[in-house]
């Protein structure tokens, strides 16, 4: 992620930094979360970054974001790790979107899988993305 400091504390302090902004919250004894809103106004408190939510965009607003040089924070199913092509739900998981290439698009997705490449640089069709894709997530623009 080019121009951006990653000098960050261990994931655990990150997870304890969250739920004090609310990015996620503990509901009958269940973590839920994380939440678009309170997950933006965290990057922008912890990295310095501009960010905000939107809602009801397409694979296509999504690629704009990413050639202006920006990220994008998608809600998608969690289902995406496992590629079916039918999807059940389009929400639950979050996927950092940060390229495209050859009108791939290009995600890093932390629960994937290394062993059938749906977790590092996974690159996937847009017409396919739409289907685990919520429209909805966080722009993190560059610094």
């Amino acid at each position: 992620l080019k121009g951006i400091d990653m000098n960050c504390p261990p994931i655990s302090e990150m997870y304890k930094k969250a739920f004090c902004h609310g990015v996620y919250k503990i509901i009958e004894r269940k973590v839920v979360g994380a939440y678009h809103k309170e997950l933006a106004e965290f990057i922008k408190n912890e990295f310095g970054l501009k960010s905000s939510t939107v809602r009801d965009v397409g694979v296509s607003t999504i690629k704009e974001i990413i050639v202006d040089g920006n990220f994008f924070i998608a809600s998608v199913t969690p289902e995406i790790r496992h590629c079916p092509q039918c999807p059940t739900q389009k929400s639950g998981h979050l996927v950092l979107v940060f390229g495209v290439a050859d009108q791939r698009l290009i995600f890093h997705n932390s629960t994937g899988f290394s062993s059938n490449n749906t977790q590092t640089s996974v690159q996937m069709q847009p017409d396919l993305f739409e289907k685990y894709f919520s429209g909805c997530g966080v722009v993190v623009k560059k610094p």
